[in-house]
């Protein structure tokens, strides 16, 4: 028996139907008939657990903003410090992703393809906001790659 303070991550879904350009949100897959060549009607999205700074649910497919990311530019060099570490000129910078499943991490991940970096959620979602999902909102990917 798992212990309490373990909790399950509810399975929730919501379902991207391809034909009518709508969302459809499920928490139970079992009360729903899923044809078994679904993909080519609808796109299947999973709840991560997971919930940004306005307790937005986040799902798989959903468009999010990372505020407050230190990135150190290249090329820039300020000196060393007291320990022989270089120090680099840092910015402070909001990134914008998608959030996708990794299936070899077992584990969601933000991909910042303009950036070519991934982060997961170990850092918490406080300073992470959903903006959007891929199917209504793929404007605001910086690389429509993604999309």
């Amino acid at each position: 028996m798992m212990p309490e303070k373990y909790s399950k991550i509810p399975l929730e879904f919501r379902v991207w139907d391809k034909f009518n350009n709508r969302y459809y949100y499920w928490d139970n897959l079992s009360d729903h008939k899923i044809p078994s060549n679904y993909t080519s009607c609808c796109d299947l999205e999973q709840f991560t657990g997971l919930y940004d700074k306005n307790a937005k649910k986040i799902y798989a497919g959903d468009i999010v903003k990372m505020y407050g990311v230190l990135e150190a530019i290249g090329g820039e060099f300020l000196g060393y410090d007291e320990n022989g570490d270089v120090w680099m000129k840092d910015y402070i910078q909001d990134w914008v992703g998608v959030v996708v499943w990794q299936k070899y991490g077992a584990r969601y991940m933000i991909l910042f393809e303009d950036k070519e970096q991934t982060t997961d959620f170990s850092g918490g979602t406080s300073n992470i906001e959903v903006i959007g999902n891929l199917h209504e909102n793929s404007g605001l990917l910086p690389n429509e790659r993604i999309a």
